[in-house]
């Protein structure tokens, strides 16, 4: 029996899972936060309240409520549906298309647990550059392969597990290479500017973000809507501010490592839950992103990807207030 995920509520990746409301105990008034059912990664799913035999027949009341009918079966049967990632014995794919060849650059996806979730792979045309998502997957008749899909949403963002400490959230995996090669912590979410709403962005609860856009409208529009997504599990958000002689769509992947360094430095505080008082310029300023000129704290720091390099924030400045990281010193452990 397969359930239909589009019909769950509150569905969103969890620990290389599928977390939603049980529409079962949903039905009795239960589950109001939507953490009793789960779907694995090779589509086993269940209740939490009901393991193992005793919950034979509470699944069969999950599957009459949100499982997929014989019509719905059949056409699943042919159509290979993306899964939320590969186990762990799954071999690594052949990416050679059989249109565009092999691939230029290829990102990998990978769930906290270390298992690949999906693959974002570059292919350089005579038109231009073409940028497709690879996954694990399955037909109705319980085969499993790599295909040229999407993951399902919601979509695990870039290099997890994240280190401890704020962290850079940008427009691309380029983008993020690119900033990670300069010392700090960063991440991205798969699809693009228009792909936000199908990321999961949980991660992040309780993190230290600095948002960098790309320069052009979509993205600023993807910074805005990242915003809005993270303003109710981030500590605190800052957007780095594009210097205006920047052309148009400019981004973290064109900016030097002392460029990189300096933007994060000076990124305005946008939402800051660590305030008695919290601050929300993001919604107070109608004109676009409000500025502070609140100190920084001390115990701040962006640490480098492979946990290396530690970024820490020295001595705050004399007037005025510095904004961001302020000034960076640069230490390396053992």
């Amino acid at each position: 029996m397969s359930l239909d995920i589009s019909q769950l509520k509150m569905s969103r990746m969890k620990g290389g899972k599928i977390i939603a409301q049980c529409p079962a105990c949903a039905a009795c008034g239960g589950d109001t936060k939507g953490e009793h059912l789960f779907i694995n990664a090779d589509e086993s799913w269940g209740c939490v309240l009901y393991p193992g035999d005793d919950g034979k027949a509470h699944r069969k009341d999950i599957h009459a409520l949100a499982g997929l009918n014989d019509s719905k079966s059949a056409q699943k049967s042919k159509q290979w549906i993306s899964l939320p990632a590969a186990p762990e014995n799954a071999p690594f794919p052949n990416l050679h298309h059989y249109e565009h060849g092999r691939p230029s650059t290829q990102w990998v996806y990978k769930t906290d647990d270390g298992r690949i979730a999906s693959i974002v792979a570059r292919f350089d045309t005579k038109d231009g550059k073409l940028v497709l998502p690879f996954s694990w997957c399955r037909d109705g008749d319980g085969n499993h392969e790599w295909r040229w899909k999407a993951p399902p949403a919601p979509r695990m963002i870039y290099g997890l597990p994240l280190p401890p400490g704020a962290v850079v959230l940008v427009e691309g995996e380029k983008c993020a290479e690119a900033v990670m090669a300069a010392g700090l912590s960063a991440t991205t979410w798969q699809g693009g500017a228009g792909a936000v709403k199908f990321a999961d962005f949980s991660p992040l609860e309780g993190k230290d973000i600095f948002i960098w856009p790309d320069n052009d409208a979509p993205g600023v529009r993807a910074k805005d809507a990242v915003v809005r997504l993270l303003s109710n599990i981030a500590s605190r958000i800052r957007v780095i501010q594009i210097p205006a002689d920047k052309p148009d769509g400019w981004d973290a992947a064109d900016a030097t490592v002392e460029e990189i360094k300096t933007l994060v430095d000076m990124a305005e505080v946008v939402l800051d839950h660590t305030e008695s008082e919290p601050i929300n310029a993001y919604e107070s300023n109608a004109g676009g992103i409000g500025s502070t000129t609140k100190d920084p704290d001390p115990d701040d720091t962006l640490r480098a990807a492979d946990g290396v390099v530690e970024f820490s924030l020295g001595d705050k400045p004399p007037q005025p207030p510095a904004r961001g990281l302020g000034q960076f010193y640069y230490t390396r452990s053992g």
